[in-house]
């Protein structure tokens, strides 16, 4: 309690310099990772919410997606529920952004939040987001279309309802993919990793690929 009492104040704070925002986020993740159990629901539920208002604000969106990250794959017994959805709806909107460090960081953690704490009853969400990851399945950046293809991968195995949108968004894109001769090493072991991924998820029929 006393470490929350001390650390809320910060965290919600508007008015305090850059470096404490993201001090606080970094002890946000340390007590939702490890002491969660110690607080109240109205405390967790408190310090997600603040945690989505930093997602949403253009200063401390990185810090803060790394922070949900890290609080994701730490606790899979932490219910992100209240801020689920709408959190991943966020971060697959920094897709569409210029900044390539907010595309990487948006898309590590859409892998880690959907691997442990996505639902399958969510068809359109991961629909939504799926359309959004196939635009950065492109030879120019093999980095980006890796974590694209990750993403895409968890997706699919969280939620096989999504398989269509699959098939339509990222399917077309993965197989100009496969015809470049720039494809090499995680890329290329991403892209037959979605492909074994859809036909065992029932996406897409082995004799059509």
């Amino acid at each position: 309690k006393q470490l929350y009492d001390a650390m809320e104040p910060l965290l919600a704070a508007h008015d305090v310099d850059q470096e404490i925002k993201e001090c606080a986020l970094t002890a946000c993740a340390a007590l939702l990772s490890e002491l969660h159990t110690s607080l109240s629901t109205d405390q967790t539920s408190r310090l997600l919410g603040l945690l989505l208002e930093r997602l949403k604000n253009e200063t401390t969106r990185i810090i803060a997606i790394k922070t949900l990250s890290s609080v994701a794959a730490s606790s899979s017994d932490l219910d992100l529920s209240p801020i689920l959805d709408e959190s991943i709806e966020t971060m697959a909107s920094f897709l569409k952004l210029q900044s390539r460090s907010l595309k990487q960081c948006a898309l590590e953690a859409l892998d880690t939040v959907v691997t442990h704490h996505g639902k399958a009853d969510s068809q359109a969400l991961y629909s939504m987001v799926v359309g959004e990851l196939a635009p950065l399945v492109v030879d120019s950046d093999l980095h980006i279309s890796h974590l694209a293809l990750r993403a895409s991968i968890s997706a699919l195995k969280v939620c096989p309802a999504c398989g269509p949108a699959v098939k339509e968004h990222v399917l077309p894109q993965a197989l100009v993919l496969s015809a470049s001769p720039l494809l090499q090493d995680l890329a290329l072991e991403s892209l037959l990793a979605l492909l074994e991924q859809m036909v065992l998820s029932s996406a897409v029929d082995f004799s059509s690929l």
